[in-house]
């Protein structure tokens, strides 16, 4: 089935234009980006003459040597650090992650057209809007500059995961060639990052457990069989595979401390859960306006558009899409997602508390559930639309006030990062791309810190190269 070709092009056109206008916008607002500290350490082993595979196992140098298992990212890491370098070239030095606009251009398309093909979202007004929601907020907008890629790549990977459990869905003859593209995307997001491990082991679990696949599980019993093997790859990648190659590749044993989180640990800290639920209460807050308040209405909304009503169709197909889907499945499938992420983000500040900080708290950790609740919010508002068609109007006035909020609220936001721990570099980054830009003046003119200073020379002397 295709989209009628005029509303294929619009959303397309529309697309495009918002995705050129997010990064332009990007770009004049945050000035060059931020020279992280950990660019000072990674960057000159990124771009030194070893073999790129001796690079990517490199753990030593990648994480500190704390193993994680997400190689994935280290190569996106190396071709951010290379186009740094290929700008300096080129006399415009900055440190923007490359990386980060193609994977939020990509977020942007996919995300329309899930919402649209398979969630059944027909107003590209709503679509645009809920587009400039999500890219106005701050742990998308800020994104542009964190040193690291992984949270981008299991992002793009759980979006094409949804977009393949979507299209399954509403298949007629469940297709083996979609399942395996499932396990595929959800396998490559668990090797990206340990949030991406995470969320394919919450999937698979769902997989087994919700009503939706338990009652049709004939139909859907590829998906968790093949979501299974997923996770089971992914294990033996994590703990066999990727350890082989770094002794065979670097010539020592990776450290597995940051790797196995002591669960029964946990429970030894029970605010650690209270901790957690005010994170996911953020994620939502800064999503709509930087507004708990606004962030609890939406909850509420959601419970209410994911129940049963009667207004809705039982059977999806290749004509009803996705959003009309009736029975418990829908709520419970709400549940079972916001009780994952509680989990989730308990092991996270567990295992790294400086997340709880006010700057780092708004910073790219939690972007891959921001995007579990767009296609929330995106499902939510169709069927609200469902049940009273009048409340069209009412939503499009609300999106629009909420990405007002967020658009004022991003100088606020920025302020905090800039007053964070990262106030040093904030202050000193314009300095360190002028250092780079003017190749002419000694390094020691610019006032920097030897770190700093150390990046100067290094990405002057590379570019000198190309």
């Amino acid at each position: 089935m295709k989209l009628p070709q005029n509303k294929l092009t619009q959303l397309i056109l529309c697309s495009t234009l918002v995705a050129v206008f997010f990064v332009v916008i990007n770009i004049i607002s945050l000035n060059g980006g931020l020279l992280h500290p950990e660019i000072d350490y990674r960057i000159k082993y990124s771009l030194d003459d070893r073999p790129l595979l001796q690079k990517v196992f490199d753990v030593k140098h990648n994480d500190y040597g704390y193993y994680q298992a997400r190689e994935i990212s280290y190569f996106f890491d190396i071709v951010d650090h290379n186009f740094i370098v290929f700008s300096a070239s080129i006399g415009l030095p900055h440190f923007y992650s490359v990386t980060a606009y193609i994977g939020i251009i990509c977020l942007i398309f996919l995300v329309n057209f899930v919402s649209y093909y398979y969630l059944g979202q027909k107003s590209i007004l709503i679509l645009l809007l809920i587009d400039l929601v999500f890219l106005s907020s701050p742990q998308v907008f800020l994104d542009t500059f964190f040193p690291r890629t992984a949270k981008i790549i299991v992002t793009l990977f759980l979006t094409l995961t949804i977009l393949f459990i979507a299209k399954l869905i509403r298949q007629k003859q469940k297709k083996t060639s979609t399942t395996i593209l499932i396990a595929i995307t959800s396998f490559f997001m668990s090797i990206s990052d340990r949030q991406g491990f995470l969320y394919l082991t919450g999937l698979t679990i769902m997989s087994f457990i919700l009503p939706f696949y338990k009652n049709n599980f004939n139909k859907y019993r590829k998906v968790s069989l093949y979501l299974l093997i997923s996770l089971l790859c992914s294990i033996l990648y994590a703990y066999i595979v990727a350890p082989f190659l770094i002794k065979l590749l670097e010539g020592y044993q990776p450290n597995f401390t940051y790797m196995n989180v002591p669960l029964m640990e946990l429970f030894k800290y029970p605010n650690l859960m209270i901790d957690s639920g005010f994170y996911l209460l953020d994620i939502l807050g800064f999503l709509l306006g930087n507004s708990r308040v606004l962030a609890v209405l939406a909850i509420l909304t959601m419970f209410y558009a994911f129940y049963n009503h009667k207004k809705f169709k039982g059977n999806i197909s290749t004509i009803n899409p996705v959003s009309l889907m009736r029975g418990k499945e829908p709520l419970i499938t709400l549940i079972c997602i916001f009780l994952f992420s509680l989990v989730m983000y308990d092991v996270m500040i567990f295992r790294h508390p400086p997340i709880l900080w006010e700057d780092l708290r708004r910073e790219v950790y939690i972007l891959p559930s921001t995007l579990l609740v767009l296609f929330g919010m995106s499902f939510s508002i169709i069927r609200l639309l469902i049940i009273s068609p009048k409340l069209k109007k009412i939503i499009v006035c609300f999106l629009t006030v909420i990405a007002v909020f967020n658009i004022a609220s991003l100088p606020y936001h920025l302020d905090i990062l800039r007053k964070g721990h990262m106030n040093y570099r904030f202050i000193n980054t314009s300095k360190a791309i002028s250092c780079i830009k003017q190749f002419s003046i000694s390094e020691k003119k610019f006032n920097l810190d030897s770190d700093m200073e150390g990046v100067c020379r290094f990405v002057r002397e590379k570019a000198r190269e190309l």
